[in-house]
């Protein structure tokens, strides 16, 4: 709500994890990596909507968000501006997880993040 005050970008967002705990530190890492989404679709994406889920999926816990703005390029992944996108690839590293960024010209970003939930860290 505080997202879509601040930017004028709509949002929705559905939780299916109400019977999945996982641990304090993979709930910060979670939300850390959900937050530089949004800050990303903010700044870059010129987007007027984003559609976020929290779902589990195969002994683990998967975060997707995705944006209706321009689209990252295979050029801007690998820029180095991205410390932010390596941030999110990091946390979700230390868990046995991964991050997947994948961007349509015109039609938007979706980014993935999947964390084992009873993963030992790296």
């Amino acid at each position: 709500e505080e997202f879509r005050k601040r930017t004028g970008i709509g949002c929705e967002i559905s939780d299916n994890t109400t019977h999945v705990s996982f641990d304090r530190d993979r709930e910060t890492a979670l939300f850390r990596i959900f937050q530089e989404a949004l800050t990303n679709v903010a700044r870059h994406a010129e987007a007027t909507n984003i559609v976020a889920s929290l779902t589990r999926q195969n002994g683990a816990v998967v975060l997707q968000v995705q944006d209706n703005g321009k689209g990252i390029t295979e050029k801007e992944l690998r820029g180095s501006h991205s410390l932010g996108l390596l941030g999110m690839r990091e946390r979700a590293y230390m868990f046995g997880g991964e991050v997947t960024i994948f961007g349509v010209p015109g039609k938007g970003t979706t980014v993935t993040a999947r964390i084992p939930l009873n993963h030992t860290e790296h």
